[in-house]
């Protein structure tokens, strides 16, 4: 018979100092699509919320003096045929966007919490 000794049967355990937030990082970094799509959101939650700072003047002042131009650097995505920078539109409708977004996951939680307690009860 095979003989059983402790050291079989009881291995050490190798203890982790790791964090929980280290653990999800390492998680994070070996899903490349995750990744990639957790830098699309922030650029686009830093540039709703930098919005002034990023894109001078107002989005929706006309200039019938460029209306569909090219891009240029001073227009990254050119102009429309109001004259407005595309690009600051953009950014500017992301703004409202997300505080859209964040109203109704809002409105959703206030009504979905009690509701599902309730349901549970």
């Amino acid at each position: 018979m095979t003989e059983i000794t402790e050291d079989k049967v009881c291995r050490p355990v190798k203890l982790t100092t790791d964090s929980k937030f280290r653990r999800n990082w390492v998680k994070l970094k070996r899903n490349k699509a995750a990744l990639a799509g957790g830098i699309l959101i922030l650029i686009y939650v830093l540039s709703a919320v930098m919005a002034p700072v990023l894109f001078s003047g107002s989005p929706s002042a006309p200039n019938l003096m460029r209306s569909l131009e090219t891009p240029t650097l001073e227009n990254l995505l050119g102009t429309d045929e109001l004259g407005r920078s595309i690009l600051g539109r953009i950014i500017y409708g992301s703004r409202i966007s997300l505080l859209i977004a964040v109203g109704v996951v809002s409105v959703g939680l206030v009504f979905g919490i009690p509701l599902g307690l309730v349901s549970g009860y």
